[in-house]
């Protein structure tokens, strides 16, 4: 069965159901040529902290969005237009520097505790 335009949800409804998925509260959008976006991947990842990694130019994980409307619905919600933009359990923590900051600061394991998501020990 084709999917229609009446079949897809608005970008902020979408983004909505995206950033508020309790199985998957961490979500990082970025493109895959941002050497920030790669960063803040690597860092989740050396943390051991499972993602979903979205790309705003990829069709597949839009699941028929468009990037346009999108990054808009993005930048409305945060107030940046820049990539990686993280969110965990529906909250905005910015980007790559704020990601860093957020683990230096111990904010990080703060908002990932009450979710179960535990950090890798070795970091």
């Amino acid at each position: 069965m084709q999917r229609t335009t009446a079949d897809i949800p608005s970008a902020e409804d979408w983004l909505e159901r995206i950033i508020s998925d309790p199985d998957q509260p961490v979500v990082l959008f970025g493109v895959g040529w941002c050497g920030f976006c790669w960063s803040a991947r690597g860092m989740l990842g050396r943390l051991g902290v499972v993602f979903r990694d979205l790309d705003v130019e990829s069709e597949e994980d839009l699941q028929g969005q468009s990037p346009f409307e999108v990054r808009r619905a993005l930048r409305e919600r945060t107030g940046s237009h820049t990539v990686p933009q993280i969110f965990i359990a529906g909250h905005s923590i910015g980007g790559a520097t704020e990601l860093a900051s957020a683990l230096n600061s111990g904010a990080l394991v703060e908002r990932l505790h009450p979710l179960g998501v535990t950090l890798n020990p070795d970091q």
